[in-house]
């Protein structure tokens, strides 16, 4: 995959706010701005990246060129007139294949930026947009979305429609770059025509949620930034009905701590909820960790891994896991396991010579919820006692 980086603008207003350095080479935390998404480019499988510049800052140049060592990179410089345009300049080295286009001065949690690209990654749609409902722009473009998280539209002015803004970051695919050069042929200049060009002319567009997206506009936005950085990102952790849990909901529980400690050990910021209140509530989380079994809640899981959420386990994985359709998909497969014989819920017992005992008798529809719904039994009376 192909990524892409525009950073032809003057940074005039933060040169009035008395910041002296060009804007890629703002240090966040230490490190340059534009190293920064280098780096994070790389761990995310860049087989190249490309950069534009401007040519009036000889700092700029000359800090690229000693990064073309390192990375994959190539260096385009030119003065354009706004930010499409840079990104008509691109072109040429974007085309035949996906790629993920961003601002030199956008700042993202490293983790749902990964997220967002292995989802893209493996997407039908023509694009992806990174989308965030925390809003610290001056002139934010604001987009409506369907249930399953495509695009409907963009809008200038917020309305009832609008939960979302664009983060300005871009992963699409090379037939979005017709949709440029017809945006180019008209005029127009800015990536907002650009993008709502995309649904006039039907793309299918998706919105993938961050918590939050910066921009480095102004001064004091260098140490919004790199507060921000140094917090948490956002996981989600589901627990499991206590229905599912009998006899033993302590150690469903002492599982659930172990990786929300392991979790916080790494740098998230665990919100827990309950089923219930996961069936209640609204929220998106890029990553989802959970225990839950209702199916109410695996059709929550549904919807956010529609919306981009890496949710483990999958709602798909659940549903699997049930007795029934693990011991069926694992015959179809041919994977060994112990012998079985699965029985029509209600059907008459089976002949004693059909069953080898002693043997465990277990709810096929379902997990486990009261004791008798996984028994050991000695022999064929105990086999009909328990099922009469």
């Amino acid at each position: 995959m192909k990524f892409a980086i525009i950073s032809a603008g003057e940074g005039s207003r933060l040169a009035q706010e008395g910041v002296s350095q060009p804007k890629p080479l703002i240090m966040i935390n230490g490190k340059p701005m534009i190293d920064r998404l280098l780096d994070v480019f790389m761990d995310c499988g860049a087989q190249s990246i490309v950069v534009i510049i401007n040519n009036e800052v000889e700092a700029t140049k000359s800090h690229l060129a000693a990064l073309q060592k390192k990375y994959p990179l190539e260096v385009v410089i030119k003065t354009t007139a706004g930010s499409m345009e840079s990104f008509y300049n691109l072109k040429p080295f974007l085309e035949g294949e996906k790629f993920c286009l961003t601002t030199v001065d956008t700042i993202f949690h490293e983790e749902e930026f990964k997220a967002f690209i292995r989802t893209f990654q493996d997407a039908p749609e023509d694009g992806y947009m990174a989308v965030t409902d925390y809003i610290d722009d001056e002139k934010p473009l604001y987009l409506s979305v369907d249930d399953s998280m495509t695009i409907t539209g963009y809008h200038n002015q917020p309305d009832s429609r609008t939960k979302y803004i664009s983060g300005g970051i871009y992963c699409l695919t090379p037939s979005c770059l017709d949709t440029l050069e017809r945006c180019m042929n008209q005029g127009l200049l800015r990536m907002r025509q650009f993008q709502q060009a995309l649904v006039e002319e039907g793309m299918l567009l998706k919105a993938f949620p961050f918590s939050k997206i910066l921009d480095v506009d102004h001064a004091e936005d260098i140490a919004k930034a790199e507060t921000f950085l140094q917090t948490s990102f956002q996981v989600l952790g589901v627990q499991r009905g206590s229905e599912y849990s009998p006899n033993k909901e302590s150690n469903d529980a002492r599982i659930f701590r172990l990786v929300k400690e392991r979790l916080e050990e790494k740098g998230a910021a665990v919100q827990v909820l309950s089923e219930q209140q996961l069936q209640e509530s609204e929220l998106f989380a890029p990553f989802v960790f959970s225990m839950a079994r209702r199916e109410e809640s695996l059709k929550v899981f549904d919807k956010l891994e529609q919306q981009g959420a890496f949710v483990l386990n999958s709602s798909s994985g659940i549903r699997n896991c049930g007795r029934r359709e693990m011991a069926e998909k694992l015959k179809e497969a041919g994977i060994p396991l112990p012998e079985s014989l699965l029985m029509e819920t209600g059907c008459s017992l089976k002949d004693s010579s059909e069953i080898s005992y002693p043997c465990w008798i277990k709810k096929g529809d379902g997990y486990a919820q009261t004791k008798e719904d996984v028994c050991f039994v000695n022999n064929n009376n105990d086999n009909r006692a328990l099922l009469s």
